[in-house]
């Protein structure tokens, strides 16, 4: 097909296509932009990074909807454990929730190091019992 084929949004999908359903390379979207469609090396950069921008929209959409999901599965999960009295229960999910809400965030140390050119990093669990 030639340029004339595609309007920007026809092929900017036409390159997720590409990437998500047929898991071509970026290489191989170059080469079918530059080589078939006759686009020049940084007008095809350009589509490959506003289709990268697109999936990366997507995926956050996507992303918060499940996370939306999960805090109305565990919030139905603590009325049961409140309702049936089980207060160990209902301390544990409620951790839970608080992480995926963002109340409690995990606590990291990291200590970096090399030994034998093998690159060591140490990370001490966060206070949650992780």
């Amino acid at each position: 097909m030639a340029k004339a084929a595609y309007t920007k949004d026809d092929l900017i999908a036409q390159i997720i296509k590409l990437r998500l359903v047929e898991n071509w390379s970026t290489k191989s979207i170059l080469d079918f932009l530059q080589d078939d469609l006759g686009y020049g090396q940084t007008q095809s950069y350009e589509y490959i990074k506003w289709a990268k921008e697109e999936i990366k929209e997507r995926y956050k959409r996507t992303n918060d909807a499940a996370v939306e999901e999960a805090i109305y599965q565990y919030e139905e999960m603590l009325e049961k454990a409140k309702s049936k009295g089980d207060i160990k229960l209902w301390n544990e999910l409620k951790k839970e929730l608080n992480k995926i809400t963002g109340i409690y965030s995990t606590q990291k140390i990291e200590l970096s190091g090399e030994i034998n050119g093998i690159n060591i990093n140490i990370i001490k669990k966060d206070e949650l019992g992780d």
